[in-house]
């Protein structure tokens, strides 16, 4: 699935848009963990997988009380940002969650 997924980089906004659906059905079968490896495979392609997705990813890290993918997330959009603004705004977000979780040092 992943291969096909993203075989045209960047992701076009179809792509996208399966992405996000396949991450919160996965969330909804109880299938974090698989919804997490796709994230990984994301992040460490450097791809931009879209507001529906990262949305969706939150709504998981929410669901199951985990703020250090919370925080993945947050950098991931971070780096991912397509304007400074953004990216600067998001970056906030990773550093405020991070000083929430008592985590001094990622922030």
């Amino acid at each position: 699935y992943y291969s096909r997924l993203t075989e045209v980089q960047p992701l076009t906004k179809s792509s996208r848009a399966q992405l996000a659906m396949m991450v919160i059905s996965l969330h909804r079968l109880g299938l974090h963990d698989c919804a997490w490896r796709l994230f990984d495979r994301i992040a460490a392609d450097g791809l931009q997988a879209g507001g529906e997705a990262y949305c969706n990813w939150l709504l998981i890290c929410g669901a199951t009380g985990n703020i250090k993918r919370e925080i993945d997330v947050w950098e991931q959009m971070a780096l991912t940002s397509h304007t400074r603004g953004l990216q600067a705004g998001v970056w906030n977000c990773v550093i405020i969650r991070c000083l929430a979780a008592g985590d001094t040092k990622r922030a």
